[in-house]
């Protein structure tokens, strides 16, 4: 019998070693459905330091998401495929969440479903333009609405003097999957350099953070003054 079952895939979780700080994981997966690529979500208080047969696509709080490699995507139905880590801390406790969105439960329907994942887009705008506006976008529309609170952080751009400071909230409503976030150039006369700076999510309401900052491009078309050739006279 498997440790936990899902309409996706059964999966079964083997403690191989533990010695008080850390362990040995394996996870095995069994497909019910032929699988094209996986991605399984689990919750696990220590912290994984290293990880074969899959890569770590987000980490939050005890949260892990793990894929697939393009070597192991494509599982039959009725195969198997597996990943395994060493993780440090006294926990010795996984719980797997779900794989591909379906949850894992006793009976294949007893966990709670993970709510989607949320990320921001980078852009570009000239200085210009005026704005310069980030796309969030939510992995899986939601059957409720997900707020997003977000800051801008400077870079090679300065906040006030190359685009407007701006933090806040930014609501997808339920049923859809991304809204934008704008922010304020500063359009002045002086020829500068491309720069950037970051908008970082900073917390989600109904959804976990999966790439948490976007990175702002600003263009500048102001030229330079030409350099004075008029010939010097001579003595």
């Amino acid at each position: 019998m498997p440790d936990f079952m899902s309409n996706t895939a059964d999966l079964d979780v083997t403690i191989r070693s533990s010695w008080g700080s850390g362990l040995v994981a394996d996870l095995t997966l069994t497909a019910e459905q032929a699988l094209s690529g996986w991605e399984i979500a689990f919750d696990y208080a220590g912290d994984i330091v290293n990880i074969w047969n899959a890569r770590i696509v987000s980490h939050s709080g005890d949260r892990y998401v793990v894929e697939a490699m393009g070597y192991n995507a494509n599982v039959g139905a009725g195969a198997t495929a597996g990943f395994g880590f060493q993780g440090s801390g006294t926990s010795t406790d996984i719980l797997p969440v779900s794989i591909n969105g379906d949850a894992f439960g006793d009976d294949g329907a007893g966990a709670d479903p993970m709510p989607p994942s949320v990320s921001v887009s980078d852009a570009q705008a000239a200085e210009a333009e005026g704005t310069i506006s980030f796309d969030i976008t939510l992995s899986a529309a939601s059957d409720q609405a997900v707020t997003v609170s977000y800051a801008t952080m400077a870079g090679s751009a300065a906040a006030g003097s190359d685009f407007s400071d701006t933090n806040g909230q930014v609501v997808i409503p339920a049923g859809q999957l991304s809204a934008s976030v704008s922010v304020a150039l500063v359009d002045d006369t002086v020829p500068e350099d491309t720069e950037g700076f970051e908008l970082r999510l900073l917390s989600a309401n109904g959804a976990e953070i999966a790439d948490g900052s976007g990175f702002g491009q600003i263009t500048d078309a102001d030229m330079a003054p030409p350099p004075n050739d008029d010939p010097v006279d001579d003595p």
